[in-house]
């Protein structure tokens, strides 16, 4: 299986851990998943479909989970 182009995503995610313990918020943290293929850092969305800052496309089926929390 093709990896993902994760370049931007991985060098966003070593510039949060200056800012932020771990580097991320919340209890996914990257090193319960397969190495540099968590976090991704999204740049666009429209309907269900985002885009990462490295151009990949997924559909979200998550159903916008992370706005829906921010109310």
């Amino acid at each position: 299986m093709k990896r993902l182009n994760l370049d931007n995503s991985i060098k966003l995610f070593e510039e949060s851990e200056r800012y932020i313990p771990n580097g991320i918020i919340g209890i996914k943290h990257p090193s319960h998943y397969p190495y540099q293929e968590y976090p991704i850092y999204l740049k666009s969305g429209k309907g269900v479909r985002v885009i990462d800052v490295d151009g990949n496309e997924y559909i979200d089926f998550l159903c916008s989970f992370g706005p829906t929390i921010l109310g």
